[in-house]
């Protein structure tokens, strides 16, 4: 039934190559397919606010704060992200805080 689907569609819309791949391979050579990938502009984030910034250090130090958004898959890379974490510790030490 999905690949009915797909391939009734006039366009199956992706936001990765990897997604777009997965319908690709449901659908066969006939599923069309494009990659849309979801948009950034810095123009949306704001200052943070600065009692919450003073929970964190409080809870936290004053050390550098990394966050990283994304389901843990092995293809995402968070691996490599633990790997590089000393060295990312020692890169900061010599940065203003």
């Amino acid at each position: 039934m999905l690949r009915r689907i797909i391939l009734k569609a006039r366009l199956n819309l992706a936001n990765s190559h990897f997604t777009e791949n997965l319908v690709r391979t449901l659908g066969g050579p006939r599923a069309r397919t494009a990659v849309v990938h979801p948009g950034f502009t810095a123009a949306h984030l704001h200052a943070p606010d600065p009692g919450r910034m003073a929970a964190l250090r409080a809870r936290w130090g004053n050390g550098p704060i990394l966050i990283t958004v994304g389901r843990i898959q092995k293809r995402k890379g968070q691996d490599n992200v633990i790997r590089a974490l000393p060295n990312l510790l020692n890169a900061s030490r010599d940065l203003p805080i």
